[in-house]
């Protein structure tokens, strides 16, 4: 099986079935691909991994050469490569205080302004069914607002980044005066000023989540903090 370079110059093989995987800036090809032949038919299995940079529909063409003749290039279908947005880092990702701001670092290949949400939280009990009692935050781009849940899991409180207003509920608060939002290419930035209380007190793992217009990243760990 062969793979073409960027620069459309060279060739990278490999034997099927090695544990190998050719790969360019598109996409990269596991050799565990699998063959099959039957008759006047050939069957290829090929595992594609599309990188982010070649998000967008695409075409799917293929070719047959025989030993006396070819197909020419054929249009058989089409696929649109989705580019997941991804949460980059925290800043700190560890440490300990009872006030902090975390800096939340995001990127959409598609651009900052993909991103509907970005997500952050802290908490001993990572839970996605329950969210009840913990400090869970977001951000809403197009509306400009950062909300943070209830102590019983049911109602988001908002605040524009910038206003005097304190959200809060019996694990942390939010200063929304001292927050701020930027946005810069596929980056976007969250500086999110916490205070947790001492009710909250212990180890917390710092969870982050970023939801663009047709994909998002699911939960990650980023970091962890200890509330003294």
């Amino acid at each position: 099986m062969y793979l073409l370079n960027d620069a459309g110059t060279v060739w990278s093989s490999a034997t099927l079935g090695a544990a190998v995987t050719l790969s360019n800036s598109s996409c990269s090809i596991n050799a565990a691909a699998t063959v099959t032949a039957s008759g006047t038919n050939l069957t290829v299995n090929l595992p594609v991994t599309f990188t982010a940079a070649y998000a967008g529909a695409k075409g799917v063409y293929m070719y047959a050469a025989g030993s006396l003749a070819n197909s020419g290039w054929r249009e058989m279908g089409s696929w649109t490569v989705i580019a997941t947005p991804e949460p980059a880092s925290v800043t700190p990702s560890s440490g300990s205080g009872a006030q902090q701001i975390f800096t939340l670092q995001y990127i959409d290949p598609y651009g900052a302004i993909d991103l509907a949400s970005t997500w952050v939280w802290f908490t001993s009990n990572f839970n996605t069914g329950s969210s009840a009692n913990s400090c869970l935050v977001y951000y809403a781009r197009a509306v400009n607002q950062l909300f943070l849940l209830n102590d019983a899991g049911t109602v988001w409180s908002p605040a524009t980044p910038g206003a005097a207003v304190t959200l809060s509920n019996s694990s942390c608060s939010i200063n929304a005066a001292s927050a701020s939002v930027a946005a810069l290419g596929a980056n976007l930035t969250v500086n999110l000023p916490v205070t947790f209380t001492t009710a909250y007190a212990g180890a917390k793992g710092i969870y982050m989540y970023a939801a663009g217009s047709i994909a998002n990243s699911g939960w990650q760990t980023m970091g962890s903090w200890i509330v003294p």
